[in-house]
């Protein structure tokens, strides 16, 4: 298993912060291959909200 998209240095981190950011990722992932999505605790952020736009690409 492998990480769908990179650490962001500026930001510190590699939270998908941003729904743009989730489309980014699923546009950038290979189609070929399985997609494995890992649950975080930062659910009650809201931070699956930025993942479920790039889902429909």
């Amino acid at each position: 298993m492998r990480r769908g998209h990179p650490v962001d240095e500026a930001k510190g981190h590699g939270v998908v912060d941003s729904q743009r950011a989730g489309m980014e990722v699923f546009r950038n992932l290979p189609t070929d291959r399985a997609l494995r999505a890992k649950p975080a605790p930062f659910a009650e952020l809201g931070v699956e909200a930025h993942l479920c736009g790039g889902v429909a690409l």
